[in-house]
């Protein structure tokens, strides 16, 4: 069984990279199962939640903005 650790599994989801077409080469033509670990899993995950507290961030901070300038159809 192969084991894609968190770089591999990033790479092979994007999938434009020369790097990801290559690492879907050799699984395509591998015999072999492949899976990944939890670890693998939660880093991604964090990844996911950290991109959206940015989100949030940003976005709670354009509606302050928005509402100290008087700006109310933004600040909605």
């Amino acid at each position: 069984m192969l084991v894609l650790d968190t770089d591999h599994l990033t790479e092979y989801q994007r999938g434009t990279s020369t790097e990801a077409h290559r690492l879907k080469q050799r699984l395509d033509l591998s015999a072999e199962p492949y899976a990944t670990t939890i670890i693998s899993v939660e880093e991604i995950m964090r990844g996911w939640m950290a991109a959206i507290a940015v989100d949030v961030s940003q976005m709670r901070t354009a509606t302050a903005r928005a509402a100290r300038s008087g700006n109310a159809a933004l600040a909605c």
